[in-house]
This record gives structure tokens, C-alpha cells and sequence, in this order.
């Protein structure tokens, strides 16, 4: 027993062991429907209710819950999705925006239930251009469980996700942002081919030849104008 070579395999199968029964329990929790909305919070931060905004935002889930209404498509995200208006684009759609500004996937974990309540067809999600301060790990970890979520929320509703918009110096926007953006991206495009998710490519039709946000688009460097989300509604007319 204090051979150092036998220590060492039996604490891996020790571990391996432990691994093997949490995985069991999760996939239990999960199939019963309930393991993504419990996990959401810790997954957050230690104490949700800590975010300056927390009851802001349990309030408008509340709202959206009791008006109950029906919709064709969902556009879920933060500052670029909230300054659309895609319902004047689409008007044989009826469209809910769910558009937070400065959200980041912390934000938008805490705000899924409202997707449920509304029914949607189709929902188009936007996520990360506020978490590029988040460690890859991180962001990627929450972000799956963002997707997740979304899905047990709407099981019925065909997912697609955006990529994230390049960016150019200005008040807001910082070029230097971009490798750290593609890198994002390469992520999210990655993920949505495994899960076999539709990924709507909206940062290469923004890009200019060096790779920052086209100045005939921008606002700040990060927000678009008029003419930028008439190029967005191009670019995913074929989805609607």
C-alpha cells in the first residue's frame, strides 16, 4: 500500500470513480428536465441578487410571463439587438426583441425564461461582444449552458446563433478587440457545427479589409447605424 506507483493508480480510480457517479447524477437531473435552470444561478456568480440589475430583470421576466403572448421569432441578445427593429423589416413576422444593452452571457443566462413565455418559432441569439473580459474557459462554459437553456426553455424552436460584429476605435469601440473577437468566433461556429446549430456569419460582411468594423456602419465603433442593419437584414432574410 505505500508503493508510490500503487498510491498513485488507486487515487485515479478513486477520482475516475467520483467523475463516473457526478456524471451519472447530472444526466439523471438533466432528463428529468430540471438540472439547466438549477445550475443557472451558480453558474453565474455565487449570489445573483448581488447584480445591481437582478431585480430589474426579475421583474420583466414576471412581466413578459403574464402577458403570455405568441410570436414567430425571438431575437435574444444585448445593445445591437435592442437598437433593431426588425419587425419594420419582417412585417408578415410577428417578432419579440429581447434586447438588453451591456448584457453579457451572465445577463442573458438570467433572462431565459422569458423566451419560454412567448413562444417562439425561431430564436436568434447574440452573445459575447460583453464578455470578451471573460476568460475563454469561462465564456465558453456559459455560453453552452446559455444555448442549453434556450433549448429546454423552447424545445420546439429551431436555434440560430450570431456571431460577434467586429469593432473600430471610437467612443465605444476598440480595434484591438478584433483578434481576441475572431477567436470568439472561431468558438461559436465550432460549437454551433457540433450541435448542429445554424451559425449566421454577420461579422465577415461588417469587416473591412483590415478587419475592424467598416466605417460606413459604425456609430462608436461598436454600435451600428441605419445602413448597418439593413446589411444585417440582408444577411439573415433567408432564415426568416
Amino acid at each position: 500500500m505505500n508503493h508510490p506507483r500503487l498510491r498513485c493508480i488507486l487515487a485515479i480510480s478513486a477520482s475516475a470513480l467520483l467523475n463516473l457517479l457526478l456524471i451519472a447524477l447530472l444526466y439523471k437531473e438533466e432528463k428529468s428536465g430540471h438540472w439547466i435552470q438549477k445550475h443557472i444561478h451558480s453558474q453565474v456568480q455565487s449570489d445573483p441578487t448581488e447584480r445591481p440589475d437582478y431585480w430589474c430583470i426579475m421583474g420583466w421576466n414576471n412581466t413578459i410571463k403574464k402577458l403570455n403572448i405568441d410570436c414567430d421569432i425571438c431575437f435574444f441578445g444585448h445593445s445591437q439587438i435592442a437598437m433593431s427593429d426588425f419587425q419594420q423589416d419582417f412585417p408578415n413576422r410577428k417578432i419579440v426583441t429581447l434586447g438588453y444593452p451591456g448584457d453579457n452571457v451572465d445577463g442573458m443566462l438570467l433572462r431565459v425564461d422569458p423566451i419560454k413565455y412567448i413562444h417562439p418559432e425561431k430564436v436568434f441569439i447574440m452573445c459575447g461582444v460583453n464578455s470578451l473580459g471573460m476568460p475563454d474557459t469561462a465564456f465558453q462554459r456559459k455560453y453552452q449552458l446559455l444555448v442549453d437553456s434556450i433549448h429546454h426553455a423552447v424545445p420546439e424552436a429551431t436555434l440560430y446563433l450570431f456571431n460577434i460584429l467586429p469593432e473600430r476605435d471610437g467612443t465605444l469601440g476598440e480595434a484591438r478587440l478584433n483578434p481576441l473577437i475572431r477567436q470568439r468566433n472561431n468558438y461559436i461556429a465550432q460549437y454551433a457545427s457540433k450541435k448542429g446549430i445554424i451559425c449566421i456569419d454577420l461579422h465577415t460582411p461588417f469587416c473591412d479589409a483590415d478587419g475592424t468594423l467598416k466605417e460606413e456602419y459604425s456609430i462608436d465603433g461598436l454600435h451600428i447605424n441605419p445602413s448597418g442593419y439593413r446589411l444585417w437584414e440582408q444577411t439573415i432574410r433567408q432564415y426568416i
